[in-house]
């Protein structure tokens, strides 16, 4: 739009610190990944993720979390699981609550976003807010949500950068404990309610 640059300020999205946070007493499931998207939005890229997971289960034992519709309103990502050969290896749960959506990502060793396109990705922050290290297509801003600290950015539309990334993260407990609680640190830090409100508060002052 021809807007200089110097007369923009960028305010986050806020997420709910306290509603997405490391849950106590929720155990980890050894090779489970979650994605959290509207998967029959073909934007949302969960073709690359199904792809990465069925190369991925050709030697660990992947498992899959769609939070998401499954059948009979979702006929699109199912059929792409079977196709993919990923029966039984994948599971779709609805609609559910903030309070079980936190604990699922919790449950996870790593979350995937496999997005070609996100205006800010919600799921991608909060993953890192309970602590879950990221894999995460470059796609849109999700290159300033995710750094490379909190976890593995890979290009859009590319299923094997995605499989390497989750194969790495995976083999490397020490790994993903320091993603994940450096994922949480930059939330607190950059994307609560609190940080977008006093940016706001500070636009308002500059432009008074």
């Amino acid at each position: 739009f021809k807007v200089p640059h110097k007369k923009m300020r960028v305010v986050y999205n806020g997420i709910d610190t306290e509603a997405f946070r490391p849950v106590e007493g929720v155990q980890k499931e050894k090779n489970r990944l979650i994605v959290v998207a509207n998967t029959s939005d073909r934007k949302k890229g969960v073709l690359y993720l199904l792809r990465a997971v069925r190369d991925l289960r050709r030697d660990m034992d992947v498992k899959l979390t769609i939070v998401d519709r499954g059948r009979p309103d979702n006929e699109y990502t199912p059929a792409l699981a079977e196709r993919c050969g990923l029966n039984g290896s994948v599971e779709f749960t609805g609609r559910i609550s903030t309070d079980e959506l936190a604990r699922q990502y919790c449950r996870a060793e790593v979350a995937v976003v496999p997005s070609l396109y996100e205006g800010f990705g919600l799921p991608a922050a909060e993953a890192m807010s309970c602590g879950i290290p990221v894999v995460s297509t470059t796609a849109g801003a999700l290159g300033e949500v995710v750094d490379e600290k909190s976890g593995i950015l890979v290009p859009a539309g590319d299923h094997n950068a995605i499989a390497e990334a989750v194969r790495r993260l995976l083999l490397d407990e020490g790994l993903r404990r320091s993603m994940g609680q450096a994922g949480r640190e930059r939330v607190l830090k950059m994307f609560s309610w609190e940080e977008a409100a006093r940016k706001t508060l500070d636009v308002y002052r500059e432009v008074m």
